[in-house]
């Protein structure tokens, strides 16, 4: 809120009125441990595995890729076609990489700020 207010110094910039937008069912938006996302994209196969990708982030803190191909799969009844390229993309856009134990998991973007 701080970096609205900064940006917009002459409007008084309440987290009643922040709140109010992003929960308008047109913008799209989820709110993931406690990080506001842009839950939809447009495309329709992109929203597919971003809406499987956040559900995971709702039960789970970290995630690897392979629990997002196996929980698409369950979801869908398929194997994700999604390019390499977009599905890097999409993991980019949405979560932060992170090394454990050799392994990449993945946690959302800006969660690890907001503890």
């Amino acid at each position: 809120m701080r970096l609205l207010q900064r940006k917009h110094p002459t409007e008084e910039i309440r987290e009643e009125d922040i709140s109010t937008i992003l929960q308008a069912a047109d913008l799209g938006a989820m709110q993931v441990r406690g990080v506001w996302v842009l839950a939809s994209t447009g495309t329709e196969a992109h929203d597919r595995f971003r809406r499987t990708l956040l559900g995971l982030f709702k039960h789970r803190e970290t995630v690897t890729r392979q629990d997002v191909m196996e929980e698409y799969e369950r979801v869908y009844n398929e194997r994700c076609k999604l390019s390499e390229y977009v599905i890097r993309q999409q993991l980019r856009e949405v979560a932060e990489k992170l090394e454990q134990g050799g392994q990449a998991i993945y946690v959302v973007k800006g969660a690890l700020q907001t503890r």
